[in-house]
């Protein structure tokens, strides 16, 4: 087990010198040993000797080259984003491996859920799922402390790795309570209440105004309010959650000069929970941004997050708010009309925010189940340890623990190992912005950039009654409904996870969340996947463990990866298209177009390349396509994260500046799929 302070994932790239003597100075080198003789004896050979000896030497570089010919026929090369010429060796590492036919490794597969089944540990999830699990606290250390039990009792004892960080948090007081009052006309007081709901990194102040109903707090909200002459500076904002991410729309109340904002949520069915949120969206230590958060840093102090006090309230006392504050009649408009905009009985609204900044630490534990034959493709497998919901990383992690204990014992009793590496996480922060994930991301990303071919959500694995909800990219659907067609359901006898998953739809097909969508809660994992590692996501709710781990064995398992990347391409286009109107009158436009148009068509080419000639291929062969195919999607990923973002530029300047490197970073696309052999 190796503990640090950072300790960064090597892969079979690195290479480690070995360490100078005691004594020796680190620049100092190790001197070969003297030769025993300096001037050997030179013995003649006859000259028969010598041709027969010639003869045979000819001979073996004959036969050798014929073998590596046919082995090491001409392959598809695979080249950087940064240096698009510059080719990527796909031949090191060639370990050997044990190979199990279809059947057996069917055979293995199948036995998986009864294996994680018989490993979930039932009472771990009794001691922990009736709390609150937040960062650094002592539940939060108890359930590390169990993750690095399990990780040393399993396969993966020698590969776990303990990254301890320092990075700002936000809490709130424990001594002083957030809090909501209103006075009427005359200065009484009418309501006030204390919570302990907040929303990190939501700035600490005591603001107070009159009361603006938002709606969803969206660019268009704001116009009709602003039409109907409602002043907005100073006011305190009323704001549902949904459609859109919170950080966006509370920087847009700060730039109307708003003084506040109180947010509820009706996905409860209006009920009395009140959700606990964060500003940090983008994920990390936002005092890093960009940067692992390591000693020797600069750390900044202004974070960028609007400095209006944030509160989150019920649903059920925003209508009683309202109620009060606004003519009863208008009340019922609210949700029907949400651009109604409702009178004020000139109440005041006073915020009071209490939160914390600090200097806290944050704890990953992370193992690795190396593979046999490409040890540096890795299928990741995370959960985080906390949420701010009730017993929501405790699930995840429970679910973890349990694939973890089941793929060991297969793996130790000498039935199964895998392909590709499986890296196994338990992150910490997770309910402050994804900090734990993502600083490990920033820490590692150069040994894992173009390596990663897939990220397995763990977190919230539960959903009520038997919806099962699964959020992930088209390129990897037909290989999510295989998955779900070889699992059992755990509610209907004779019936399949796939069923289940079917019913509620109205399609011939079940349905599947696409991720990055605003207002969705992977809104900081589409930040570090997609935009920093460029990589497949993945989140299963529906007691995930068994899915989530069948999947796993079916992405790091299968010789040539099961990933289309025609998707990937299909909406590189729709987003160019959507965004023309921004380049209209740009000379990047037509590049742009032209490249898009040479991609899609470089991707149909690879895949009937790549399906025509699947069962011809050696294992170098398929490896090597097997790259292209995690560094298109690396590239191409990072290349939609990216449009998705300029759709949101004003500047004329930063808008071509981006465009450039859109441009780069789709010729570098357009490249990987043009090798010389294709």
């Amino acid at each position: 087990m190796t503990q640090s302070r950072w300790t960064p994932v090597k892969t079979t790239d690195d290479v480690e010198a070995p360490e100078p003597a005691a004594g020796a100075s680190a620049s100092s080198k190790v001197a070969a040993p003297p030769a025993a003789n300096p001037c050997p004896v030179q013995e003649t050979w006859p000259d028969t000797w010598k041709v027969a000896l010639l003869i045979t030497v000819m001979c073996g570089l004959f036969v050798g080259g014929v073998l590596i010919g046919y082995f090491l026929q001409p392959l598809p090369y695979i080249q950087s984003e940064n240096n698009p010429g510059e080719s990527v060796d796909i031949y090191s590492q060639m370990c050997s491996e044990k190979t199990l036919n279809p059947e057996a490794l069917l055979q293995i597969h199948s036995q998986l859920p009864s294996l994680v089944a018989k490993h979930y540990d039932n009472s771990f999830i009794e001691q922990f799922e009736d709390m609150t699990i937040l960062s650094n606290t002592a539940p939060d250390q108890q359930i590390l402390d169990a993750v690095i039990s399990v990780f040393e009792e399993s396969a993966m004892s020698s590969t776990l790795t303990l990254q301890y960080l320092s990075v700002s948090s936000s809490l709130p007081s424990p001594s002083n309570a957030n809090s909501v009052r209103i006075t009427d006309s005359t200065s009484h007081e009418i309501f006030y209440e204390n919570f302990t709901s907040y929303v990190a990194y939501s700035s600490a102040q005591t603001s107070k105004g009159s009361p603006v109903y938002l709606n969803f707090a969206a660019a268009s909200d704001f116009d009709f309010i602003i039409e109907t002459g409602v002043d907005l500076q100073g006011s305190i904002g009323i704001m549902r959650l949904g459609h859109e991410a919170l950080l966006p729309r509370v920087e847009r109340c700060a730039k109307y000069g708003m003084g506040g904002l109180l947010v509820f949520s009706e996905t409860d069915g209006c009920s009395d929970k009140i959700p606990s949120l964060t500003l940090n969206e983008r994920g990390g230590d936002p005092s890093t941004i960009g940067y692992p958060s390591i000693d020797g840093i600069p750390r900044s102090t202004r974070f960028g997050f609007p400095l209006i006090a944030v509160q989150t309230i019920s649903c059920r006392l925003s209508l009683n708010l309202l109620s009060l504050m606004f003519d009863g009649d208008d009340v019922f408009n609210l949700f029907d009309t949400p651009s109604f905009v409702p009178k004020s009985r000139n109440h005041i609204v006073e915020i009071s925010t209490h939160n914390i900044l600090s200097e806290q630490e944050v704890g990953n534990a992370v193992g690795t189940l190396r593979g046999a034959s490409s040890p540096d493709e890795f299928v990741m497998i995370g959960a985080n340890r906390n949420s701010f919901q009730q017993g929501r990383g405790v699930h995840g992690t429970a679910a973890l623990l349990s694939l973890i204990r089941a793929l060991s014992e297969l793996y130790l009793d000498q039935l199964w190992s895998p392909k590709r590496s499986i890296l196994f996480a338990s992150w910490g922060g997770g309910s402050l912005g994804q900090i734990g994930a993502q600083e490990f991301i920033e820490s590692n990303q150069a040994s894992l950039q173009g390596k990663i071919v897939a990220y397995i959500d763990l977190d919230d694995p539960l959903t009520e009654g038997s919806e099962v909800l699964v959020t992930a990219e088209p390129s990897i659907e037909s290989l999510l409904y295989e998955v779900a067609e070889r699992v059992g359901s755990p509610v209907k006898t004779d019936s399949t996870l796939y069923d289940d998953w079917l019913w509620p739809s109205h399609y011939d097909h079940p349905v599947v969340t696409r991720t990055c969508h605003h207002g969705n809660t992977t809104t900081a994992f589409c930040n570090i996947w997609q935009d920093s590692l460029g990589c497949e996501y993945v989140h299963i709710q529906y007691g995930a463990g068994d899915k989530a781990g069948l999947l796993a064995l079916a992405l790091t398992d299968a010789a040539l990866l099961q990933i289309d990347i025609k998707p990937y391409a299909e909406q590189l286009t729709l987003l160019v298209y959507q965004m023309e109107s921004a380049v209209l009158n740009s000379d990047l436009a037509d590049s742009l177009d032209a490249m898009i148009y040479d991609i899609m068509l470089s991707v149909e080419e690879f895949e009937s390349f790549r399906l025509n000639l699947l069962s011809f291929m050696n294992s170098v062969q398929m490896r090597s396509f097997n790259k292209i195919i995690t560094q298109f999607i690396s590239i191409a990923s990072r290349a939609i994260f990216q449009l998705r973002q300029i759709r949101l530029v004003d500047d004329k300047v930063e808008l071509r500046k981006e465009l450039i490197t859109l441009t780069v970073r789709l010729n570098s696309a357009l490249q990987i799929l043009k090798p010389n052999s294709l």
